[in-house]
């Protein structure tokens, strides 16, 4: 027992060993009292070979003006409502540009990482950044840099020194609140991220505030619990290898008052996506936008999009444009319900293909002719749907006969029947877009349910001459 003990302790020291790591403590008591003074600790660094860990180990407002030029991991110890807060002071001129920044990140040394995790950014109230709450730079000519954003909340400062949300899942007041003058992320290229259970909410001060800017070529991978919600434009500008890979916890683009809820800015490789819910995307000022998924340049890449809701665009769910898109865009169990057009290739599109699967296509029972699929490109572009729902009844019935357009649409093996949906206004329930009909118990691929981006829970259907008489 005693061997055991011994063999167990020297374990812990050894892993502690891994990492070099200092405390702060506002009140006294741990290596430092402010977050700066901690990682000039690491300045220059001790050890090159050791990761550099800075622990904030209560739940205090650091006003700080913060520009990480170390590879470091700065961890709060709390968690929840009770992370610390950084409220970030302007950083001037910071990373070869005129950008008047909050946190900032050098990304300088080859083969390294930064890492914020437990952490709530606000803006300070003393010196507040005038561009974004958080911004990254890639410094000379580094090479396989990583940034690592885990359950961090990035959002205006309630007037307080608090912020004025933590889930980013419900509009918040924005009374007396202050906010940063644009983004809540703008992120370089040439990096690798990792944002899991990250929230970017609430930028409103600037009417091209996004949630989160993918700004060049890059890896972004975007995982569970991240949520974009609630900013004056995007929720995403998507840009570079963007890999969206949340199938637990889907990531929630919610309530963005620009022209998209999520906007391809480029691409530089093809993209895969596998769990999102775009919600209530609506312009602020021109009522013909307010897409949900905004698809463009795809410059002969290919998109695939599974596991996924959009609803409630005041425009298109999905829009597909720009003359170079000449890929292949795949939809494989989505649904899309309650936008004023489904799915609209625009007739700038140039030869691609979009296909659809395992869907359900829905609208909003408007007698428009926009409520329906419509390809209106004037090119080679075709739209192929098969195994889909295309309700022509209910409250979110297409406009007859369900797609429209010049372009090519092939429909095979779906249905029109009403996929009576449970519950199509609260996105948090878990019956949200649930489909409860007996017509949908197999009418997916292979004879199985179709539910689309939720689950199907209907009553299993009953096939003609089953049924039986004493």
């Amino acid at each position: 027992m005693r061997v055991f003990a011994l063999i167990l302790a020297l374990l812990v020291v050894s892993s502690l060993g891994f990492a070099q790591t200092v405390t702060v403590t506002a009140g006294g008591g741990g290596t430092y009292t402010t977050i700066a003074s901690a990682e000039a600790h690491f300045t220059p660094d001790p050890d090159g070979g050791t990761p550099n860990v800075i622990q904030i180990t209560d739940s205090s407002v650091y006003d700080e003006q913060l520009i990480i030029d170390v590879p470091v991991t700065i961890q709060g110890l709390q968690t929840g409502v009770n992370r610390p807060i950084i409220a970030a002071r302007l950083s001037a001129g910071v990373g070869g540009s005129e950008s008047n920044d909050g946190v900032t990140i050098l990304c300088a040394v080859s083969n390294e990482a930064t890492s914020l995790e437990n952490l709530i950014l606000i803006p300070s109230l003393a010196s507040t950044p005038t561009d974004d709450l958080l911004r990254s730079f890639t410094i000379g000519t580094t090479a396989n840099y990583t940034v690592n954003l885990t359950d961090v909340v990035l959002t205006a400062n309630n007037g307080s020194d608090a912020p004025v949300t933590y889930d980013g899942l419900a509009a918040a007041s924005m009374v007396g609140a202050t906010d940063t003058g644009d983004d809540g992320m703008y992120l370089s290229g040439g990096v690798t991220y990792n944002l899991t259970n990250v929230v970017s909410s609430h930028h409103q001060n600037g009417s091209g505030s996004d949630g989160m800017v993918c700004s060049g070529a890059a890896i972004y991978n975007v995982g569970d619990g991240c949520v974009f919600s609630f900013n004056n434009r995007l929720g995403i500008q998507a840009n570079g290898d963007f890999t969206l890979n949340a199938p637990t916890d889907r990531v929630m683009v919610i309530g963005n008052l620009g022209f998209a809820g999520v906007w391809f800015a480029g691409n530089t490789a093809n993209r895969s996506w596998d769990g999102i819910n775009i919600i209530n995307t609506a312009h602020a000022t021109n009522p013909a936008q307010g897409w949900g998924l905004e698809i463009q340049n795809l410059s002969g890449f290919d998109f695939s999009l599974t596991n996924a809701i959009i609803a409630g665009s005041q425009a298109q769910g999905i829009v597909v444009g720009s003359a170079t898109t000449t890929g292949t865009v795949t939809l494989t169990d989505v649904t899309i319900a309650g936008n004023l057009t489904a799915i609209q290739v625009d007739a700038a599109a140039a030869a691609g293909t979009l296909n659809i699967s395992d869907s359900i296509l829905a609208g909003n029972a408007s007698p428009e002719t926009e409520n329906q699929v419509r390809n209106l490109s004037t090119g080679a572009y075709a739209v192929n749907i098969d195994h889909c729902g295309l309700p022509t009844a209910g409250p979110q019935a297409l406009f007859l006969p369900g797609t429209e357009g010049p372009g090519a649409i092939t429909v095979t093996n779906s249905i029109a029947n009403n996929p009576a949906f449970i519950e199509t206004s609260d996105f948090t329930s878990a019956s949200y877009f649930d489909v409860d009909h007996p017509a949908y118990g197999t009418a997916a691929t292979g004879g199985t349910p179709l539910g689309g981006g939720a689950d199907w829970i209907g009553s299993l259907p009953v096939e003609l001459g089953v049924l039986t008489s004493d």
